[in-house]
């Protein structure tokens, strides 16, 4: 756990992202793929959204973020800054 996860800058990120329609669809994204395991087809189907529309938002959380959510520790710094 020595691990520094940078937080502050990533929770600024997303009280950024919440101002924005589209940053709210990328929180609640997040929060969603979580909540499902990871799961496109899952999460897609339980957010009314096509699964190309999921793996764009995926493309644009990586980006913003700089962590990766389909890597399940990068995944964990995410979610810990998203609570």
């Amino acid at each position: 756990m020595s691990q520094n996860f940078h937080l502050e800058s990533l929770v600024d990120r997303f009280n950024r992202l919440s101002q924005t329609t589209f940053g709210q669809e990328l929180i609640a994204t997040i929060g969603e793929y979580i909540r499902y395991n990871q799961s496109i087809k899952i999460t897609a189907n339980k957010m009314h959204i096509h699964r190309n529309t999921l793996n764009h938002r995926l493309l644009s959380i990586k980006k913003i973020f700089e962590l990766d959510p389909h890597n399940t520790f990068q995944l964990i710094t995410l979610y810990i800054a998203y609570l």
